[in-house]
C-alpha cells in the first residue's frame, strides 16, 4: 500500500469556525450556521455584557440581532469586531438593510442554511483556511468599558456617570476607542 495522499498547495481545507449568537434571532441564525461541520455554536447570550464575559468568548464569528436603534447595532457589531470577530447582522425590520451598520454580512431572520453559510463564507471567509488574521485593536481596559457602555445606547453623560469620570473624559476614552475601530471620532 503506498503512502497517503497528502493535500498539495492549492486545496482548501475547512476549518472549524467558532460562532457566538447575541440575541434571539441570532441563535437561530447561530444555530443554522453550525449545522454546517465547518462552523460550531459555542457562546449564546441575550445582552453584550453577558456575551464578553463568556469563557468561551471571543469567537471567529459573532451573529447579533438588529438592535431597535441604528446606534445600538452600530456599538454592538463595533465592540464584536474589537474583539476580532466578524459580525454576521441579522435583520428583524424587514424594511433595513443593514447598511452603515458596519456588518461583515446582514440577513434576512427567514435565510435558508445554503445560502447562509455560502454568504458567511463569501462575506467573512471563515470556514476555509485563509492567511494570518488581521490585527486586532488594543484597547486599554477604561476604553473597552466606554465601549461597551456605548453598545448599550448610552451617551456620553451616562457613560461618565456610570465609570465615575468626568463627561470630557468619557468622551476621550470613547475616542479613543472609536479611532481604533475607525468609526471616526464624531459621537
Amino acid at each position: 500500500m503506498g503512502p497517503a495522499a497528502m493535500p498539495g498547495p492549492s486545496c482548501t481545507r475547512i476549518m472549524n469556525t467558532t460562532v457566538a449568537a447575541l440575541g434571539d434571532h441570532a441563535r437561530a441564525i447561530a444555530a443554522v450556521l453550525a449545522e454546517e461541520e465547518s462552523f460550531a455554536l459555542t457562546v449564546t447570550a441575550e445582552t453584550l455584557p453577558q456575551l464578553v464575559n463568556d469563557h468561551a468568548f471571543p469567537t471567529r464569528v459573532v451573529v447579533v440581532d438588529e438592535a431597535s436603534t441604528e446606534d445600538c447595532t452600530r456599538a454592538r457589531v463595533a465592540v464584536a469586531h474589537s474583539l476580532g470577530a466578524q459580525v454576521v447582522l441579522v435583520l428583524t425590520d424587514p424594511s433595513s438593510n443593514g447598511d452603515g451598520s458596519g456588518a461583515d454580512l446582514a440577513v434576512p431572520v427567514g435565510i435558508g442554511r445554503a445560502e447562509l453559510v455560502a454568504l458567511t463564507r463569501a462575506e467573512t471567509g471563515l470556514g476555509l483556511q485563509r492567511g494570518a488574521p488581521q490585527p486586532v485593536p488594543r484597547f486599554t481596559e477604561r476604553e473597552r468599558e466606554a465601549l461597551l457602555l456605548w453598545s448599550h445606547s448610552a451617551n456620553v453623560g451616562a457613560i461618565a456617570e456610570a465609570m465615575g469620570v468626568p463627561n470630557a473624559t468619557a468622551s476621550t476614552f470613547l475616542w479613543r476607542a472609536r479611532r481604533k475601530l475607525r468609526l471616526g471620532a464624531s459621537l
